[in-house]
């Protein structure tokens, strides 16, 4: 039989190996090839840092199998700009992972990884040595010494080949040696495909609080994966069903749906949710990696009153309609507190302003609106980022979130139905830099540095404005602005939120007149939606809807005489109209009712087809106010369907000016 080269290196590391039965190998003897041991399974996972806290991203969930093992393949992670690159394989049924430079050469690479089987050589050994030690000692007294050659076997050499059968020089760095393509090998014991940056779930993991009749989205996080490319197996726990490959643990799982989202239904009562992802991009994949077990799935509220919201919106609009959404969702951050729990919101069991538990129920409310644009308020960005974009996602929505000024994770988001809808531009803006950076606003700076007081309460505020531009795919001469927005709360603020509003009604005109000027054939409307936290007899809905407000308006003072800047006409000529006017309430908390949502469009391109009922009364008080177990937010949000007028009218900023 022939032997490898290298096997009889003597540079290699040479070591006494046990005759434990494993995989066999050549050994060499004082130089001599003289006959063959069976290589012991070292128990050993070797994780080298060498001083980095870069560290591959190691997956602590269960897998449907190992990572690496028995696949022959070594893992790459090299990312652009980082100093180091991750080099994971498994040998002997052991699994290495190394970080090395990408910079480093091949040579000190493997030498490394020389080094590691020989540790756990040796550590072998000594146990062997130890055992035979007594042996021998056994078989002394016995009279029939036991013969050991103590033999020794060569660490195999590593080696990299290009293309097939080009050997890469140990002089290479690692950067040009680990390549998509190469095979790596250990001697002539594995041979191994390389591939680099290979599709990787790093976070698979389903909600705590499981909800029937409530869409379940994983929370799902990947590396070198497009996620809409990944595939998803969901797995139901079966009392009674037969055991298969699929288990996991002793519990019994059957394949359910193949979907991202599962929506369990009352039947699901009581069992257990698995899910698998296979991460892909394009036709590369990766493992297969299992979530947890989730908790057992429970029944959902009764009397839902959203669901019989709901009865009003199963179709998506069609034709000239289109069904906007405006929903202020109560950020987390507000809600899951000491002082939510304990002041803000003590008619409400802490269980219920959970996020797990309220994010699902908006998400289930959302979704069944079928809305093709909705202005979002108060969304979490980890909510943004983990579940509502994923999820309305799939249900054809695309979305961009615009997070408060200052550092603050929540904001705006809007979404539009990307088969309705193309996006044009964005827009968005910060409302005091808007007062400070834009000239054209001089004026009310000027004002406002009157009152150093009403010009510090206004320049310190977090308010921002999106606004992005969208074009309807079925008339591409139909354009839409659309702004979203959250105005200050204070309620002895009317003074600023009315500089507030200015700033975007201003900032609209602007893009009219930009887009108007390029794009002279196409018309141009506004939808403007959010939480304004201003009812219709404020001055911030008297500017909007009526278009001024007088210079003695009694709203300059509501912060009184240390904010009071003397007061100025305000106005515009967006000719804006209210699309959900005279409703008694949109936000209902202990101590406080009141309508300071809206939204309102250009009356003379846009007019409203219908407007979904809002919840009765009785409804929204059986469980004393809102957020409860049947209203996941303390805000209402306001539905309407719209539609483009048959022969909209070009304004221009000129026209609003007049």
């Amino acid at each position: 039989m022939s032997f490898p080269k290298q096997f009889l290196s003597p540079s290699r590391f040479m070591f006494v190996l046990s005759s434990l039965p494993r995989t066999k190998l050549f050994v060499n003897v004082s130089g001599v090839l003289q006959r063959y041991y069976e290589v012991p399974t070292f128990s050993h996972e070797f994780s080298h840092s060498n001083n980095h806290s870069q560290n591959y991203p190691v997956n602590k969930m269960k897998m449907e199998d190992s990572q690496l093992s028995n696949n022959k393949k070594v893992v790459v992670r090299r990312v652009n700009g980082m100093e180091t690159m991750n080099i994971a394989f498994s040998f002997q049924g052991k699994n290495y992972n190394l970080l090395r430079g990408q910079s480093e050469t091949l040579e000190r690479t493997f030498t490394r990884i020389s080094h590691n089987f020989k540790k756990l050589a040796e550590k072998a050994n000594k146990k062997r040595v130890k055992k035979l030690k007594v042996k021998n000692d056994a078989s002394t007294e016995a009279g029939t010494p036991e013969n050991d050659h103590g033999c020794l076997v060569s660490i195999p050499e590593c080696s990299i080949f290009h293309n097939g059968t080009q050997l890469v020089s140990l002089e290479a760095q690692n950067i040009d040696a680990w390549v998509d393509g190469a095979i790596f090998r250990i001697g002539d014991l594995e041979s191994y495909d390389v591939e680099v940056n290979l599709p990787t779930v790093l976070k698979l993991k389903l909600s705590s609080h499981i909800i029937a009749d409530c869409p379940v989205f994983p929370l799902l996080e990947t590396e070198f994966a497009d996620e809409e490319d990944c595939l998803f197996s969901w797995y139901s726990e079966v009392a009674n069903g037969v055991q298969d490959e699929n288990d996991c643990a002793d519990n019994k799982w059957q394949l359910i749906s193949t979907r991202r989202v599962f929506t369990p239904t009352s039947e699901w009562i009581g069992r257990r949710l698995l899910l698998k992802c296979i991460p892909m991009k394009g036709v590369r994949q990766g493992k297969t990696v299992q979530s947890e077990p989730s908790s057992e799935i429970v029944g959902g509220p009764e009397n839902v009153p959203f669901v019989k919201r709901h009865r009003w919106t199963t179709e998506r609009t069609t034709g000239k309609e289109f069904r906007v959404v405006s929903y202020n969702l109560l950020a987390d951050v507000y809600a899951d507190s000491e002082f939510a729990r304990d002041f803000l919101f003590l008619h409400c069991p802490p269980e219920f302003l959970s996020a797990d538990y309220r994010q699902q129920l908006v998400l289930k409310e959302i979704i069944g609106y079928h809305g093709d644009i909705l202005c979002l308020q108060e969304v979490d960005k980890g909510f943004f980022t983990r579940l509502l974009q994923p999820a309305l996602a799939t249900d054809g929505l695309d979305g961009v979130l615009l997070c408060k000024s200052g550092g603050i994770a929540e904001g705006g988001a809007i979404f539009y139905n990307r088969n309705r809808f193309r996006f044009i531009g964005q827009h968005d803006i910060v409302l005091a830099d808007k007062l400070r950076e834009d000239p054209t606003n001089s004026d009310i700076l000027d004002l406002l540095s009157k009152a150093p007081r009403f010009l510090e309460s206004f320049t310190t505020r977090s308010s921002v404005a999106q606004v992005i531009v969208l074009e309807d795919t079925s008339n591409p001469g139909r354009k839409m602005i659309v702004a979203n927005t959250h105005l200050y709360f204070h309620p002895n603020a009317n003074h600023v939120r009315m500089v507030q509003v200015l700033m975007i009604l201003r900032h609209l005109e602007q893009l009219l007149d930009m887009y108007s000027k390029q794009d002279p054939g196409s018309s141009f409307s506004i939808v403007f939606a959010g939480d304004l936290n201003s009812n219709i007899k404020s001055g911030v809905y008297q500017l909007i809807s009526s278009g001024v407000v007088p210079a003695n308006s009694a709203h300059w003072y509501t912060a009184g005489k240390d904010e009071f800047c003397g007061g100025m006409e305000l106005g515009h000529g967006l000719r804006l109209r209210s699309a959900c006017p005279d409703l008694p309430y949109t936000n209902f908390v202990p101590g406080f009712m009141d309508t300071i949502d809206h939204v309102v469009y250009t009356e003379d391109a846009i007019g409203v087809s219908r407007v979904v009922p809002m919840p009765s009364h009785e409804d929204v008080t059986r469980l004393t106010a809102m957020p409860n177990e049947v209203f996941p937010s303390d805000h209402l949000p306001l539905v309407c369907d719209l539609h483009w007028l048959d022969e909209p009218h070009l304004q221009t900023s000129s026209e609003s000016s007049q």
